[in-house]
């Protein structure tokens, strides 16, 4: 049984890549080789074209894929449907495609660009990337984007990251640069969301990292604790988010030349304080 749902997506690309980087993250003995030639798939080099967005899927590819995959009867539909979605050519037959992935999803309703903004939002180096390409004259790509943040993420991490954000329309090609839509996304406040959690856990430890790796004057760390009456929480809150778009506003009303990460954190550090009054 494949590990990754394919009812949770929209595009059968997506699908399979994070199918196979799954399977390698599980299997250091994985290959894309020995899945062609377990699943009877054929040319490995046309999957890997396939991966790499030169290629599209096609029905006739659909069999091996399930077996490869160890697709149920109702996911090998699924993905049929999601291949057809992918080569649709008109808006017509895409909103057919999606009322169809609609009723054979057992979770009715459910979109699956929630998944892949979920992706999107779980690993920064998506907003380092949306946020470079803000830059003027920026060229976007695996390569240069890995050099300037140091090989902190791997090259074909960054190019699923790109391929990605080209996916959910907030980068978009414009003859031979990638460069960003006016579409904006940001969560909705106060919600325990799986992905932004991560995302958390990942720019705190970049944070840690730049403690070490940058000098004082290019950053700037303040850490304090406070008492704060319960009630007033929520405008403590309120502040910090007012702080933040201002914060924004501010800085980019000019084109930028540096991409800086900004972590504002409020939390609580002592569990029931109130205890120290009651008596023995």
């Amino acid at each position: 049984m494949n590990s990754i749902s394919v009812f949770q997506y929209q595009s059968a690309k997506t699908f399979l890549k994070d199918s196979i980087a799954e399977r390698k993250r599980l299997s250091p003995e994985f290959s894309i080789r020995k899945f062609c030639k377990s699943s009877d798939f054929g040319s490995h080099a046309h999957l890997v074209m396939i991966l790499n967005g030169r290629r599209r899927m096609t029905l006739k590819q659909v069999p091996a894929l399930s077996l490869g995959l160890e697709l149920s009867s109702a996911e090998r539909i699924y993905l049929q449907t999601l291949i057809q979605l992918d080569n649709a050519t008109s808006e017509e037959e895409q909103n057919l495609c999606k009322l169809w992935l609609n009723d054979l999803n057992p979770k009715r309703e459910f979109r699956i660009v929630e998944v892949e903004q979920y992706h999107m939002i779980a690993d920064w180096v998506h907003m380092a990337i949306l946020t470079l390409a803000k830059i003027d004259g920026a060229v976007i790509s695996a390569e240069n984007i890995s050099q300037l943040i140091h090989e902190k993420v791997s090259i074909p991490k960054i190019r699923e990251a790109i391929e990605r954000l080209l996916d959910l329309g907030m980068l978009k090609e414009e003859g031979n640069k990638i460069i960003p839509t006016a579409q904006s996304f940001k969560t909705k406040d106060d919600i325990s969301n799986k992905g932004a959690r991560e995302y958390h856990k990942q720019v705190a430890r970049l944070g840690i990292e730049a403690i070490e790796e940058q000098s004082p004057e290019i950053r700037e760390f303040q850490s304090f604790a406070l008492t704060v009456p319960e009630g007033k929480i929520p405008l403590a809150k309120d502040l910090i988010r007012k702080f933040r778009h201002q914060l924004v506003h501010l800085m980019e009303a000019d084109a930028g030349n540096e991409v800086y990460q900004c972590n504002v954190q409020f939390f609580k550090i002592v569990e029931n304080p109130s205890k120290l009054n009651q008596k023995k």
